[in-house]
């Protein structure tokens, strides 16, 4: 357990860049979902600056989703 939480402060400390209060909030969040720091961030959260790099039109489609299923939902 102490091995876990020496990783995860040094990787939000040398990875991130985060200050003690970031990595302790970023460790506590972790930890309430029984994950480790790293694996958390990479799962859960998106830098919202590059997020177009997660987006493929293919597999986000409305239209796709639509014409697959039979349904028509309609963006508002």
């Amino acid at each position: 357990m102490i091995s876990q939480l020496n990783q995860d402060i040094n990787y939000c400390t040398r990875v991130l860049g985060c200050n003690a209060e970031q990595t302790d909030e970023l460790i506590s969040a972790a930890a309430t979902l029984n994950l480790n720091a790293q694996y958390f961030v990479e799962e859960f959260i998106f830098d919202c600056d590059n997020v177009m790099k997660y987006h493929d039109d293919d597999t986000l489609s409305l239209d796709a989703f639509n014409a697959y299923h039979g349904i028509y939902f309609e963006e508002e």
